[in-house]
């Protein structure tokens, strides 16, 4: 499972600052306010978790 253009991005973000809510803003995505991109960006980390593990049960032939 491939990570988007925009989820690649927010990923290399945070990764260099530690900052996911900036992030999250930095990456692109639209937030009505700092709280919301927080969640989100919370939510978006742990997309990105799932996405990895999938990823990497797959290359072991792991079934779930």
């Amino acid at each position: 499972m491939k990570l988007t253009p925009k989820q690649k991005e927010f990923a290399d973000l945070f990764i260099k600052s530690g900052n996911a809510t900036q992030s999250y803003i930095d990456a692109g995505y639209k937030a009505t306010n700092k709280s919301v991109a927080e969640a989100n960006a919370r939510k978006l980390l742990g997309n990105i978790q799932e996405k990895r593990n999938a990823s990497w049960m797959q290359t072991k032939h792991w079934s779930c």
